[in-house]
């Protein structure tokens, strides 16, 4: 993958494939999809329910992250300076 396009989604710069005949029963299946998506995209509820679980999963990462800082002694020596004294 080339480093200016780290973390993109796509192609990546490479060529795309030509699109080949559509299946109307898959171009229905995403016509049904993207209008139900949009439809509970927009709901009140569910954007209310969505901030409220971001917040919730944010911050028992945010946790985690902390977890693993505090876990490594600051006497106990990492991997590395362990591989760097053999």
């Amino acid at each position: 993958m080339p480093k200016d396009k780290k973390g993109q989604s796509g192609a990546h710069g490479r060529a795309e494939l030509p699109r080949g005949e559509e299946d109307p029963v898959k171009a229905e299946s995403a016509r049904i999809f993207q209008e139900k998506y949009l439809l509970a995209k927009n709901d009140a509820e569910y954007v209310r329910l969505m901030k409220r679980h971001r917040e919730i999963y944010e911050q028992a990462q945010n946790e985690q992250i902390q977890h693993k800082q505090s876990d490594q002694p600051a006497d106990k020596p990492t991997k590395q300076q362990k591989e760097n004294n053999t």
